[in-house]
């Protein structure tokens, strides 16, 4: 029997051995089939892709080590750079290694009063406050004293001038925004640190001052 013969047509229902079955049915079903060029190269190129993609990412996760030289450190970073490929410590706040801090807002009267604003502070709140103002802390206590958000400080600060305009007759002058702060103490073995026995903010630094204007008490 040749490759393109085909033997009598099956019955239905009709029992088969397996030789019997080999036999009726066409030898082109039986043949390997292997992937088109197409198929090939799009493979090909998916897995060179991921290969460079891991490669890449490796080589500017290692160059953020502290073994690495400075003086090439910047050179393995900027790999990455035309994809953004670098870890951005912002987007989980400033200095969240080494300091522990909260923020302030000191609002100055115009016949001289003080008054002072705790912002959301998370140690202090309740589990269910803590969900209610989380946004509220991450965007003034995380978000507002970094340096890239600077240019949304004007804004806040607007809007707690009109907040406090016209309590007792009086309005704001001038709104500071304080970052009190204190180090983390060091982790040992022989001394801990307990949650709620860590030091106060003793350090405070004005970040940023704003002047209010007639203008920006008008609705």
């Amino acid at each position: 029997m040749s490759d393109n013969k085909l033997t009598s047509p099956l019955l239905p229902g009709a029992p088969l051995s397996f030789e019997e079955a080999l036999e009726r049915s066409p030898t082109e079903d039986l043949r390997a089939t292997s992937p088109g060029s197409n198929v090939t190269f799009e493979r090909t190129v998916s897995s060179l892709v991921i290969i460079g993609f891991l490669s890449l990412a490796t080589i500017v996760g290692v160059a953020e080590l502290p073994m690495v030289p400075e003086s090439i450190k910047g050179n393995l970073i900027s790999l990455g750079a035309p994809i953004g490929m670098r870890q951005g410590w912002r987007v989980f706040s400033p200095e969240l290694r080494s300091r522990n801090w909260h923020t302030l807002c000191i609002i100055e009267m115009q016949d001289g009063t003080l008054k002072a604003v705790e912002l959301p502070r998370m140690q202090k709140l309740s589990l269910l406050e803590r969900f209610i103002h989380f946004k509220k802390e991450s965007l003034l206590g995380d978000h507002l004293p970094n340096h890239i958000y600077k240019r949304f400080r004007p804004v806040v600060a607007r809007y707690y001038a009109r907040a406090n305009a016209g309590i007792n007759k009086d309005r704001p002058v001038r709104i500071n925004f304080v970052f009190a702060s204190v180090p983390i103490p060091p982790i040992g073995s022989t001394h801990w640190t307990y949650r709620d026995q860590l030091p106060e903010h003793i350090f405070k630094q004005v970040y940023f001052s704003y002047s209010v204007k007639d203008e920006d008490l008008k609705n």
